[in-house]
């Protein structure tokens, strides 16, 4: 599923699409553990906090890359001090007009600015 390569224009809004779309987002893990009932004043310290991604290699003949994103707040077997534990996992498949974006930069694209 590629978006049409004939075209990088929206007909409807006339706008530019940029050269590497969207196709799909999956959600890999979602997983939520309350400890408290929960409140507005419950704080999390920023240091609670881990966000990685990763992402496959551009495949030239479907013209098309992954990019993973994993967040978590809190370590689910050491943060009985927070209020909860919070771990996600997305995934998003991409489209990627090579004609139009540099080859050589989709790695970087991958690493820095998709997630």
């Amino acid at each position: 599923m590629q978006p049409d390569e004939t075209s990088s224009v929206d007909e409807k809004e006339g706008l530019a699409l940029h050269p590497i779309q969207l196709l799909w987002v999956g959600v890999k893990e979602l997983h939520m553990r309350s400890r408290t009932r929960g409140s507005h004043r419950d704080k999390v310290d920023p240091g609670q906090f881990s966000f990685m991604n990763g992402h496959n290699e551009f495949d030239p003949a479907d013209k098309s890359i992954s990019v993973s994103v994993l967040a978590e707040i809190g370590d689910e077997k050491h943060s009985d001090n927070l209020p909860f534990h919070l771990r996600v996992e997305l995934v998003g498949h991409f489209a990627v007009m090579d004609d139009k974006f540099d080859a050589s930069k989709i790695e970087i694209w991958a690493e820095k600015i998709a997630p």
